[in-house]
């Protein structure tokens, strides 16, 4: 580990220690002795009690501080700020505010400089220390860039799966043997611009991510539904995209810098289902659906959902998102299912513990019980000694929703640790190719980041610096 000189007596020290003098507005290296800072120790539990409301929460903050008595404390009680007064030294402030995220990992600052010493390092995934010596702006930045790969990585890991599909989209497994060799499609196929093409799920799913955006900017606590309204408007922008006129009701929508991309205006075989119910001019809901399918046009899109809102939202948020256009109970909590396993990725569980709790939380809705069965059938394949192609047949082409995500899910478990071979797996079907491709990047593009996604496929990649931007723009609102 790098180590410094302190600027109090000498002494060698790790970067793990300095305080922050507001006068000089740096940081200075002090070590422990000299620093006369007490320790507080801040631990999250996942359910507690709330000393002050009396409520249960899923996540809380045990505050412990030197002669006093731990007390448990709600975000709803103290909101994102928690405050500690430490002992007055010279050039130092008396206190300071610091925004959590509720991250067992991450401290978020909020703007400005922060204005005493600042601890961020995580001593285990449940417990973050505070109070005397950590350069947050260094450490933090590791567990930052980290957060990045992965945010970057789900979305960038799901352009190329969408892109690695389309090739073979609608041919049979027979076909793209034909075409590109017993072991199938195994590479990117770029056009004339030397480019891989991404596809309506890309599309749509960076239009996803605006929606969410534009919602946060508008206020982090944002109803769901003005959030699915925000989204609602976003998917009639796309839909501009693909050639239809703007609504006159809703002129004041058609902006943003997404619309400027050009590349988004190609017309990339866009799902039926999302084309016709995007024109009738109403946005549907669970409470009154505008068809009955359930194909996968709504759950290729809602990743975004799973970058930004814990796994319980999350599901309601990504479910919201895709029964805008698809009514069935299974094109939509196929949805939210993928955008719970995304969250939970995010919030440090494994692929076999996120998708056991998209189980989970899918009992709480009513007409689950396709998605349930299906998922639990490609849980049961992952440990099965059948060979990919055979196994992907047995749940099924991706066309609709369940399969699409069923698909995805395998892919993921039975290669957890090579991208590669995953997204290989996922397309070479005969089936709805790329969206199964698009879904199973996002899952492991989320769980191993962009630093295992092959760099030859993710400089081929359409509009990359597009999309990369709207990760990096989801992790700065998330609340992950």
């Amino acid at each position: 580990m790098e180590t410094l000189i302190c600027t109090a007596c000498g002494n060698n020290l790790h970067i793990d220690q300095a305080v922050y003098d507001e006068d000089a507005r740096a940081f200075h290296w002090i070590c422990l002795e000299k620093s006369g800072y007490e320790r507080h120790r801040i631990k999250f539990k996942p359910r507690s009690l709330c000393h002050d409301c009396g409520a249960i929460f899923d996540k809380a903050l045990i505050i412990g501080v030197v002669g006093e008595e731990s007390r448990v404390i709600c975000p709803q009680c103290k909101g994102d700020t928690v405050r500690f007064i430490l002992p007055e030294q010279p050039g130092m402030s008396i206190g300071y505010d610091i925004n959590f995220t509720f991250d067992e990992t991450l401290m978020h600052y909020p703007s400005g400089i922060p204005h005493a010493v600042v601890d961020v390092k995580s001593v285990d995934e449940h417990e973050i220390i505070t109070g005397n010596s950590m350069l947050a702006g260094k450490i933090s930045s590791v567990e930052a860039n980290k957060r990045q790969d992965r945010y970057r990585g789900c979305l960038i890991g799901g352009a190329i799966g969408d892109a690695f599909g389309s090739a073979v989209e609608f041919l049979s497994i027979d076909a793209i043997k034909e075409m590109y060799g017993k072991a199938g499609i195994t590479d990117l196929v770029c056009s004339e611009s030397g480019l891989a093409e991404i596809t309506d799920d890309t599309q749509m799913t960076s239009f996803t991510a605006e929606g969410i955006l534009r919602a946060c900017n508008n206020g982090q606590k944002a109803s769901i539904e003005e959030v699915s309204q925000r989204g609602y408007h976003a998917y009639l922008r796309w839909l501009v995209t693909q050639g239809y006129p703007q609504f006159e009701e809703h002129t004041s929508i058609y902006d943003g810098w997404l619309l400027a991309v050009k590349a988004l205006h190609h017309r990339r075989a866009p799902g039926n289902t999302c084309l016709s119910a995007l024109q009738r001019k109403e946005k549907g809901t669970f409470e009154r659906p505008l068809n009955n399918s359930k194909g996968c046009g709504g759950v290729m899109r809602v990743a975004p959902a799973g970058l930004v809102y814990p796994k319980e939202l999350a599901f309601r948020m990504g479910a919201e998102f895709a029964v805008i256009t698809h009514g069935h109970p299974s094109g939509y909590l196929s949805a939210g299912a993928l955008a719970c396993i995304v969250a939970s990725i995010m919030e440090g569980s494994t692929l076999d513990e996120a998708v056991a709790g998209a189980l989970v939380a899918l009992n709480h809705y009513d007409g689950h019980e396709e998605c349930s069965l299906i998922l639990k059938k490609a849980f049961e394949l992952v440990s099965s000694d059948l060979v990919d192609i055979i196994a992907i047949k047995i749940l099924g082409e991706g066309w609709v929703g369940e399969e699409a995500l069923a698909i995805a899910v395998y892919c993921a478990l039975k290669h957890s640790d090579d991208f590669r071979k995953a997204i290989i797996a996922s397309v070479n079907h005969s089936g709805d190719s790329d969206s199964t491709g698009a879904i199973t990047g996002n899952i492991l593009g989320a769980y191993l980041g962009l630093s295992s996604i092959p760099e030859e496929w993710a400089q081929r990649l359409e509009i990359r610096e597009v999309i990369e931007k709207m990760a990096d723009e989801l992790l700065a609102v998330s609340v992950l």
